[in-house]
């Protein structure tokens, strides 16, 4: 018969319970193969910004690290949010005091979607970040012209108006 070591059955349940761990992250690790994966930049075009429906039916959040500009090569701000019209709308409603007030910081430059809210906000630290060429480069592979992209995405006048209610 077999002796069993000090711990008994806890301890092959512990060990048991550590390979399974470590096999489950080896295959997450390896089951997202690019960080566009995790992230897809967003078109500007085509547009779902508020829950959408998974394939099991259950729902799915978005979203957003975005940065909004004074203008062209001015002044940016970089945030998280996860209602990007109402967000923005914020900024050009001036509901806030603080700097984007302050330097006028309000056009919707540039932004990223996801679904998962850590990595969103891991996301936006690392933009944060980044120095000021890299921040630049960025917008204009998205936004060549630095358009205001809160028009694009669905905004409008009505929602800038301070009785109009931002969901």
């Amino acid at each position: 018969m077999r002796e069993t070591p000090p711990g008994g059955k806890l301890f092959y349940f512990q060990i048991t319970l550590c390979i399974y761990y470590f096999t489950f992250s080896i295959y997450l690790l390896f089951s997202i193969h690019t960080l566009k994966e995790f992230f897809q930049i967003v078109n500007p075009n085509r547009f779902n910004l508020h829950v959408i429906k998974s394939s099991n039916n259950s729902c799915m959040y978005n979203y957003y690290v975005y940065i909004v500009a004074s203008e062209k090569n001015g002044t940016t701000y970089i945030g998280v949010t996860n209602n990007l019209l109402r967000r923005v709308a914020e900024h050009k409603r001036k509901e806030f005091k603080g700097f984007t007030e302050k330097y006028g910081v309000d056009k919707l430059v540039w932004f990223l979607q996801s679904h998962d809210i850590k990595s969103t906000i891991v996301k936006e630290k690392q933009v944060k970040k980044w120095n000021r060429k890299w921040k630049i480069r960025e917008i204009e592979k998205m936004n060549p012209e630095w358009k205001d992209l809160f028009y694009e995405i669905g905004g409008s006048d009505d929602m800038l108006k301070h009785n109009f209610p931002l969901m």
